[in-house]
């Protein structure tokens, strides 16, 4: 007895240490996610907001730019004139310290400027002249945070100078730096962050090239993972910002550090309590384990009678409750192994249902292939035939699977019965519109609407070559002449099966002839227009150039050029839909 309650405590244990350890793992494994989320959302608002900051006071330089450049002033006058419109731009948030022009034509090569020499002792324009719009860090003492933003012109150089001072405090916190269009530093909020972007050259560059104005990402880098987050500043460069995954997932750290310690906690407490109450439960955890040999061995509705109100009590029920929930799991994967059987069964009958590949009538041969989507395709085609007629059908099944299946199998017994009604009749008493409108009832009586087909109908005198046309929104099909070197699109009109009962009038029918042998019909499924990778796709209009290029083939060829040239196309990718290709043809002497 002992020996068993033992045994039953150490499963306890166990199973309570397994349920807190996978609880704790998934709980810190959820908590660095959203930590590592949270983190990266946090650094894109921030690049973003001190982006937003940096071109505001760019625009505000370029106001300044426009307004001198727009005048037409001596140089007596120069000096006077821009601090009047220093003066007009001025704001109390303004990051703007002064402005100073470089002459070219008509003035001095010299800075004139609104405040003392502050430009030219720190900045010199190289060969007299800069090309492009850009912002560079004044060199005056020690101070990091003086920019100079130039504006040329073919006759003078702007110049406005703006001091970041302001925002290097508010962001002294933050992990963010601002860099120029050429990759140049202009700003680091702080010693920390320049020393360690300047340490992760690589990754640095990733967010500098990046064509996106905004983004984020995670790079590991000379022993550091960073969290990466960055922000365009129009045509100026770059927010950068960096954090470290250690500071970010520190939540998920101590929450797991808890837990850890809870789950001892617990243990211990499950261990204490399990001693001193073993003798008592000796008896009932007996019943308990007789009744979990039951449920091993399979039988998963055995009684457990334990009439004590203590933790044995909630134990059995555990047990119990565990026991249902396992046949409730098998009973869960016996259904999904017969759903899974049942479709391979449909799968099998609905290929029975598919005509074979090369059939052959008197004076016409039948080339197909049917190459299905899933177990279950919407695909069909197949023909009813007398003496004198044969009426060809193909159609598509909205979806796959089961349901489409069993539409497919509805299908197939609605032509075995017009194929019994042309046995007894000797003739096809109904011209495409018509059998495609008793179609359309048989699929509604079937789906109520819930699936619905497309489909197209060729009646044709074995005779004469005359066939008749419908189209119940299915694709055309063409009519092919090797001899006349033409190919002609069966369009015609008509409403999707199973749509409603209430068809407003007839299927449209038109009429055609195969004039020779070498005039052939192919009928198909949107599902060969789909084949390719992405974009490169057939469409109609690659498929009919692929008919053009085999215009003269026969039908067993154009079959296998499907085969060797289209199917290829979706380079060993799960197809997207079912194909289907069929031709019929005339083998022997001209049609009368």
């Amino acid at each position: 007895m002992k020996h068993i309650s033992t045994k039953l405590i150490l499963l306890t244990m166990i199973l309570v240490a397994s349920l807190i350890a996978v609880n704790a793992f998934m709980s810190i494994q959820i908590l660095k996610k959203e930590s590592r989320a949270y983190t990266f959302q946090t650094e894109q608002l921030q690049t973003q907001s001190y982006a937003k900051q940096f071109e505001n006071e760019f625009s505000r330089a370029e106001e300044i730019a426009a307004k001198v450049f727009s005048l037409q002033i001596t140089e007596d006058k120069l000096l006077p004139t821009l601090e009047n419109i220093f003066k007009d731009v001025e704001r109390p948030s303004s990051l703007i310290q002064g402005v100073g022009i470089w002459g070219k034509q008509g003035l001095k090569k010299q800075w004139y400027e609104t405040h003392g020499e502050r430009i030219s002792k720190g900045f010199k324009i190289e060969n007299d002249w800069i090309d492009k719009i850009k912002a560079v860090n004044l060199v005056r003492g020690s101070t990091p945070t003086d920019v100079l933003v130039l504006f040329p012109s073919e006759n003078a150089v702007v110049a406005v100078e703006m001091s970041f001072e302001k925002i290097r405090n508010d962001c002294a916190s933050s992990s963010v730096a601002f860099y120029s269009q050429s990759g140049s530093p202009i700003l680091f909020c702080n010693d920390q962050v320049e020393t360690r972007i300047r340490s992760l050259p690589g990754s640095l560059q990733q967010a500098l090239v990046s064509t996106f104005q905004t983004g984020s990402f995670e790079k590991s880098e000379n022993n550091f993972v960073g969290l990466w987050a960055y922000s365009a500043i129009g045509a100026w460069g770059k927010v950068v910002s960096v954090a470290d995954t250690v500071t970010a997932y520190r939540p998920a750290y101590i929450l797991g550090l808890q837990i850890a310690l809870l789950a001892l906690l617990s243990i211990g407490l499950a261990i204490a309590a399990s001693i001193i109450v073993a003798k008592k439960v000796t008896d009932p955890i007996t019943l308990i384990s007789e009744a979990t040999q039951k449920i091993a061995n399979g039988d998963f509705d055995a009684p457990i009678e334990v009439n004590t109100q203590d933790e044995t009590k909630i134990l059995a029920e555990s047990v119990k409750g565990m026991a249902q929930k396992i046949k409730k799991l098998i009973e869960s994967e016996i259904e999904k192994t017969k759903i899974e059987g049942q479709l391979e069964i449909a799968g099998a009958l609905q290929r029975l249902f598919i005509p074979k590949s090369e059939i052959d009538f008197d004076r016409y041969h039948i080339s197909s292939m049917y190459l299905p989507a899933d177990q279950c395709g919407g695909d069909w085609w197949g023909f009813v035939k007398c003496e004198k007629q044969l009426a060809l059908f193909i159609g598509d099944v909205t979806g796959h699977g089961y349901a489409s299946a069993m539409l497919v199998a509805t299908t197939r017994g609605y032509l075995a019965m017009l194929q019994n009604e042309v046995n007894c009749t000797g003739s096809i008493q109904h011209n495409p519109g018509e059998l495609l409108k008793i179609l359309n009832t048989v699929v509604m009586e079937c789906t109520a609407s819930e699936l619905n087909m497309t489909a197209f109908c060729i009646v044709l005198d074995l005779e004469s070559g005359q066939f008749q046309y419908s189209s119940a929104g299915h694709n055309p099909s063409y009519l092919l002449s090797a001899s006349k070197n033409e190919i002609r699109s069966l369009s015609v009109s008509g409403y999707r099966l199973g749509d409603t009962a209430d068809i407003d009038g007839d299927f449209e029918v038109l009429d055609g002839k195969l004039e020779s042998a070498s005039d052939r019909l192919v009928l198909f499924t949107d599902g060969i227009q789909d084949l390719g990778v992405g974009q490169e796709t057939l469409k109609r209009k690659g498929f009919r150039n692929f008919l053009e290029r085999h215009l003269g083939k026969t039908g067993i060829e154009l079959v296998t050029e499907v085969k060797n040239e289209l199917i290829p196309l979706n380079q060993g990718a799960h197809l997207e839909d079912d194909v289907t290709f069929l031709v019929l043809e005339r083998r022997n002497d001209e049609i009368r």
